[in-house]
């Protein structure tokens, strides 16, 4: 089982690399890329951590998300 997650954890992060790189390709600012990546990461990482380790989302992280994609809107 846990090789596994180990392999889905390196393919949900090639997947947020090569949208960086089809970023790059178009482009698109390397700043809102770059935090386009990580934030990527971090929602997927949220999601895991929420179902899989059943940890309740606090208040300071949905913030931090929401205002995430309001700075990638605001960049852009």
């Amino acid at each position: 089982m846990h090789s596994m997650l180990y392999v889905l954890g390196i393919f949900t992060y090639l997947i947020g690399t090569m949208l960086l790189v089809e970023s790059y390709k178009h482009n698109i600012n390397i700043v809102s890329a770059g935090i386009i990546q990580i934030l990527f990461n971090t929602i997927i990482l949220l999601i895991f951590a929420y179902f899989y380790f059943h940890e309740p989302l606090t208040a300071v992280q949905i913030v931090g998300v929401i205002l995430g994609v309001i700075l990638i809107y605001l960049i852009n």
